[in-house]
């Protein structure tokens, strides 16, 4: 979670999610991670956080970057908010 590259930070945050009922104690550093200045690494921890019931403001950061100006970022915002609808 606090690699320099904003790629590694992304998937350690998204494997965090994978893992919810055994991460809770990263809820911190997620958290943290919602202020990233990437926002693919924003959106990744505000779905782990999610995924551990941490829904506000995760989810709201999810809904602010579907449009996001890099269409990538947008779309994994809302492939996170429909994972989230599905649980």
């Amino acid at each position: 979670m606090e690699d320099e590259k904003a790629s590694v930070r992304f998937w350690a945050a998204y494997g965090l999610g994978n893992i919810p009922e055994t991460a809770q104690n990263t809820v911190p550093s997620l958290q943290l991670a919602l202020e990233d200045n990437s926002d693919a690494v924003k959106i990744a921890a505000a779905r782990a956080l999610c995924r551990m019931g941490k829904t506000n403001p995760s989810l709201q950061i999810l809904t602010d970057n579907i449009e996001n100006k890099n269409p990538l970022v947008g779309m994994y915002a809302i492939s996170f908010i429909e994972d989230q609808e599905k649980k």
